[in-house]
């Protein structure tokens, strides 16, 4: 599967999923290609944009 996140291409990336669902699990492999933030509590995914990624990687 490829996986396109704005302008972002992860190409050929190997899923999970159930072919009758919208869904699919993504491996630790492919989130450690980009820069998140998991917000367990609030349920939510956040890929920040590139101005945040650099002030955190500054910190």
């Amino acid at each position: 599967m490829d996986i396109y996140i704005g302008e972002q291409v992860l190409a050929g990336i190997r899923v999970i999923g159930d072919p009758d669902a919208d869904e699919v699990i993504l491996g630790r492999d492919v989130l450690n290609k980009l820069p998140v933030f998991l917000d367990g509590p609030q349920k939510a995914l956040v890929i920040p944009d590139d101005k945040t990624i650099n002030r955190l990687r500054r910190e």
